[in-house]
């Protein structure tokens, strides 16, 4: 059963968190930290640390499945539907303040595996913007992510319940910095906008 006290609650949380995102050197690259109020989190946290039934994440050209990394999209009426609600509930925000007419996609809960690591790329064109949460966090390993632009290099911090959102039209190049060690599964929450007539194949 849905909770929607709590998702009227988180919603207002990231609305707020949202608007205090921070603008890095890398144009269209801003930085979130508390993002999920702490009862959202952690009832996401539990979950995912529970939950048995993980798909495996696929190239996007290839379809292949990626090494080491688990994904879950949509669990109805759990705290992955109340994620998503949340979500959704910035899409006015952001498309004003960016001057944007997006519709949100979804979003995936990523499990990184021990040995996941990822080159340097870009995002899917399709998408306009995307937002990434670690969900686990140590920043000692080291498990975040790099931007570049030109002779820039930015590196979102592995911290819990902080992240980023990218403005995916202006094409920033980025990677892990280091592969997850043994014994240890790198929870992150990845979410996306894309504009409203695009269409998902």
């Amino acid at each position: 059963m849905l909770d929607f006290g709590l998702i009227n609650f988180a919603s207002k949380h990231t609305a707020l968190q949202f608007s205090k995102k921070v603008a890095t050197d890398i144009p269209g690259l801003y930085t979130l930290e508390h993002f999920l109020p702490t009862p959202l989190l952690d009832k996401l946290i539990n979950f995912a640390q529970s939950h048995d039934k993980w798909d495996y994440e696929t190239t996007v050209r290839t379809k292949r499945p990626y090494p080491n990394r688990m994904k879950l999209n949509w669990v109805p009426d759990t705290v992955i539907e109340e994620i998503h609600m949340v979500l959704d509930s910035l899409t006015n925000i952001l498309n004003e303040e960016f001057e944007r007419h997006n519709q949100f996609i979804g979003l995936s809960i990523w499990k990184d595996l021990p040995g996941y690591s990822i080159e340097k790329h870009t995002d899917n064109p399709i998408i306009d913007f995307a937002l990434q949460i670690y969900l686990s966090g140590d920043p000692s390993l080291n498990l975040g992510t790099i931007f570049e632009n030109d002779n820039q290099k930015f590196c979102v911090d592995y911290t819990a319940n902080t992240g980023y959102i990218m403005d995916n039209t202006k094409k920033i190049p980025h990677s892990m910095p280091n592969t997850v060690p043994a014994s240890y599964n790198r929870y992150s929450l990845y979410a996306i906008w894309s504009k409203t007539n695009n269409t998902h194949s």
